[in-house]
């Protein structure tokens, strides 16, 4: 297997998954937005109402239909009655160039530009629109290399035309996803052109299959607040470093080139809140130290192990936040994380992949991580996770105990190995209030049931109140289970079951589970249960 046309191949899939997203308008940090958002309801209401005094009085009126926000708008705006307001006459028009500009913000770049056509009014409107969103995606929709020449002409043509026209006024957004194998040096001029109008938000999607570099004053500037790039290629940064007002930066699919360069980039955002670094490459830097006070949200996301002895190696992370309040981490921990002085810490992802190769090393990186969590107080986890910390030696004496932790989800399927060493781990949360299960066994997996006579956690006696199970199947092994949380969480107020039906479990079975479920919960004071089956929907309460 070649592990460098493997991580290539990756690579690439990754970057077309960003320009999907690019397309469908989403950010690539998992902040979905749909294509038919309504966005004009997010105006000011001085903006909606000077929209809608321009209307017909029955068609503003008719406006209170469309939603909540719309409910009441039309009886408070000005001047709206006794309007003689032809059918057919063009009252978009006469709104003031800041509203429009804001209007036009809102659509793709190639129908702003049309605008031009409508009137002498529009000839020029969209030279000074302060969102300029270019993706040649267009033209290739069926094969990756198998472009119409003709229209990479016109593409490249258009971008150029949009960009020497644009009037001296600032941008705010700036977003290219392209490949870079049509013409470096042109897409080089595109993002310094962009960068003359002091633009706040820099989002770029680039195919890269040659080495490239941004411009220099992609680096140096004291407007940007948002710098997004996707690039599967060396960041080769220069020796001036600046983003005195940079609040977030995602970097994805990158190769950093060095330690100094990597720290230095790192070191010159003072105000950032909001770091994502996916699915990059740490291979070529030994120690790297994220101290950064105004942090707020950090997400890391590794891309797969391919089998190099370079990449088991990896680098140190050291992680500095005072204010950090989130944190994801996805991988395999080729890298050694140190986390270190993190009280704000609120909510915390942690997904790992567990390798055939060097075991004990990843299980002792996932428990060094986890003892930098000690202080959370939100957790999902992953298998992995669960998992590796039990493949080694002195876990009691090596693991903290997560005094502020009161809520964990556990994305994990139940078998025979992971629900022992979940009950263990339990043993370190003692003041946890909800436990949630994402899967449930496999519909024919037989559990060994030696877990049962196990200690219950102090948590399950003291404060655990609520429990959700999704996926279940309700075989014989998942009801021991059931029966092992109702009987010893002693203070549960909730258990929200979802049943997944299926072939193997007759549909019987759920009359007799029920009544069991609620026999046993019957004997605790101020308990709800809720259990849904097949589109579930609630069936049984028990208050």
């Amino acid at each position: 297997m070649n592990s460098a046309l493997d991580r290539s191949n990756i690579k690439m899939d990754k970057l077309w998954i960003i320009r999907e997203s690019f397309k469908r308008q989403k950010l690539y940090e998992g902040q979905d937005v749909k294509v038919d958002e309504d966005k004009i309801s997010d105006l000011p209401d001085c903006v909606l109402h000077h929209i809608l005094s321009m209307l017909p009085t029955k068609d503003a009126g008719a406006t209170c239909l469309l939603s909540t926000r719309w409910k009441y708008l039309s009886t408070s705006v000005p001047n709206i009655e006794g309007q003689d307001v032809k059918a057919n006459e063009d009252k978009i028009s006469d709104l003031p160039d800041c509203i429009v500009h804001h209007i036009l913000s809102m659509l793709p770049t190639k129908d702003v530009v049309s605008t031009c056509l409508l009137s002498k009014r529009w000839k020029y409107l969209w030279t000074s629109v302060p969102n300029i969103d270019f993706d040649d995606s267009s033209l290739y929709p069926s094969e990756v290399n198998d472009w119409d020449t003709v229209k990479l002409t016109c593409f490249m043509n258009f971008v150029e035309k949009v960009l020497f026209l644009h009037d001296d006024s600032n941008m705010e957004k700036f977003r290219l996803s392209c490949r870079v194998c049509f013409d470096a040096s042109r897409i080089h001029a595109w993002v310094s052109a962009a960068m003359k109008h002091k633009v706040q938000e820099l989002d770029l999607c680039l195919f890269v299959e040659t080495p490239f570099a941004l411009p220099p004053k992609v680096f140096v500037s004291e407007f940007l607040t948002v710098v997004k790039i996707a690039m599967n290629c060396v960041l080769e940064l220069p020796t001036c470093i600046s983003f005195p007002q940079l609040k977030t930066l995602h970097l994805a699919l990158v190769t950093f080139l060095d330690d100094d360069s990597t720290q230095k980039l790192l070191s010159s955002c003072p105000v950032l809140q909001d770091l994502s670094i996916l699915d990059c490459e740490w291979m070529n830097l030994k120690h790297i130290v994220v101290s950064i006070p105004t942090l707020t949200s950090l997400t890391m996301d590794d891309l797969p192990y391919f089998g190099s002895a370079d990449e088991l190696n990896g680098c140190e992370i050291k992680i500095e936040a005072a204010n950090l309040a989130f944190l994801k981490y996805n991988g395999c921990l080729l890298n050694e994380i140190v986390l270190s002085n993190l009280p704000s810490l609120v909510d915390a992802y942690v997904y790992v992949a567990i390798l055939g190769e060097r075991q004990q090393e990843i299980a002792n990186r996932a428990i060094k991580v986890l003892r930098g969590l000690h202080s959370v107080k939100s957790m999902r986890m992953s298998t992995g996770a669960i998992e590796s910390l039990f493949l080694t030696d002195n876990v009691p004496h090596r693991l903290p105990t997560f005094q502020n932790l009161t809520s964990l989800e556990l994305s994990m399927r139940i078998n025979k190995h992971s629900i022992p060493k979940v009950l263990n781990f339990l043993q370190f949360t003692p003041n946890l209030e909800s436990l949630v299960f994402f899967e449930g066994s496999k519909p024919c997996v037989c559990l060994e049931e030696d877990w049962i006579l196990k200690p219950a956690p102090n948590c399950f006696m003291s404060c655990l109140k609520s429990v959700k199970l999704n996926n279940f199947h309700g075989n014989d092994e998942e009801m021991c289970m059931l029966k092992y949380i109702l009987k010893n969480a002693l203070v549960l107020e909730r258990l929200n079951s979802i049943h997944k039906l299926c072939n193997h479990v007759p549909v019987n079975f759920y009359g007799p589970t029920t009544k069991l479920i609620v026999e046993v919960s019957a004997l605790k004071e101020d308990f709800q249960l809720i259990l849904c089956l097949r589109n579930y929907r609630p069936v049984v309460q028990n208050d």
